[in-house]
């Protein structure tokens, strides 16, 4: 939903693509595999050329998951739920849309000859051992 990083894409759209993408709306972008972008580029795909093609033939039901908060999801029965995110309304399903998160153990890859600065890189190098 974060228009800093694809602008132009509103709220139809986005909720569609991420519907069709299986991706949860409260994922942030840097926990999204290439697997996940490419899913979503192909989600929106699908949403723009139903768009399209529901105007050419007057189609009211284009829709699988935008305006649909608490109808059953078509993919999976599960009852869509709408939340607000950055002030913007979405509407998603729990069932079938996962959440991503961003791994703690690596946050980022390392550049060549870069040191692991994570505690974890720290422990390990000083042979610490983790409380617990």
């Amino acid at each position: 939903m974060d228009q800093t990083v694809l602008a132009g894409i509103g709220n139809i759209l986005a909720t569609e693509a991420l519907w069709h993408a299986g991706i949860d709306p409260r994922s942030p972008a840097n926990a999204l595999t290439r697997a996940d972008v490419k899913n979503v580029v192909r989600g929106l795909g699908t949403a723009i050329r139903r768009q399209i093609d529901s105007r050419e033939r007057a189609r009211d039901d284009v829709f699988f998951a935008y305006g649909k908060e608490g109808t059953s999801c078509r993919r999976c029965g599960t009852e869509l739920r709408r939340i607000v995110l950055g002030g913007r309304g979405t509407t998603f399903c729990t069932g079938c849309q996962a959440r991503r998160k961003v791994s703690r153990t690596r946050m980022r890859p390392l550049n060549r000859g870069e040191k692991d600065r994570s505690v974890r890189g720290v422990r390990s190098r000083r042979n610490i051992r983790a409380p617990g």
